[in-house]
Formats: C-alpha cells, sequence, structure tokens
C-alpha cells in the first residue's frame, strides 16, 4: 500500500516539477513534452494523485498522521526529483525495478 501511495507521489510530483518554468533540460521524452504543453491537464492529473494518496494515507493512518507522512513522502520525492531527474537517473526501468522491489519487502515484511 505504501509503495503505491509513493508511486502515485513521484508521479504527481513529477508532474508539477515538468510543468515548472524555471527548469528545463535537454532531452525530454515525448510523453513529457506533450504533458508540459498542456500544463493545466498536468497538474490537475498531479492534484489528483495527490489527494488520492492523502486520502488513501489518511484512511490507513488516521488524520494526524496520515497528514503528516503526506507531508513526510512529498518531500522525500521532492527531493528525490530535484536530485536526481537532471542526471537522468529516472528512467522506466529503474522505477519498475525499484517498485517491485519495494512491493516485494512490503509484502513478506508486513
Amino acid at each position: 500500500m505504501y509503495s503505491s501511495v509513493l508511486l502515485m507521489l513521484f508521479m504527481a510530483f513529477f508532474l508539477f516539477y515538468n510543468t515548472s518554468h524555471r527548469m528545463r533540460w535537454s532531452g525530454k521524452r515525448p510523453w513529457t513534452k506533450v504533458l508540459e504543453r498542456r500544463p493545466m491537464l498536468s497538474k490537475s492529473l498531479a492534484g489528483l494523485l495527490t489527494a488520492v494518496a492523502a486520502l488513501i494515507l489518511i484512511d490507513r493512518n488516521g488524520a494526524g498522521a496520515g497528514i503528516f507522512s503526506l507531508i513526510v513522502m512529498i518531500m522525500g520525492m521532492g527531493s528525490l526529483i530535484v536530485t536526481l531527474a537532471p542526471y537522468r537517473f529516472l528512467n522506466r526501468f529503474t522505477l519498475v525495478l525499484l517498485y517491485l522491489a519495494a512491493l516485494t519487502c512490503e509484502y513478506f515484511i508486513a
């Protein structure tokens, strides 16, 4: 559950990051260019993903702990994206591999 929430927050922050006018990088993928040209769609989708993640966390942890964990997760995903996105370490293969590893650990530990 938390792996999926982290993935949703990662995608939401990346969508917000992609629409930023201050951050430009070369070699964007075609789907990121499409979403960059449609900032309203991109920001709406990012807001929806963040809201769904917030509702899941509040449902699982309660109001106080859910909001606190949401803030901590957003800060973590934000620092990860801002640090690693310009170096292109965050490709599809890496994200799928990390997500599957987190799901496996979450399934066997919890």
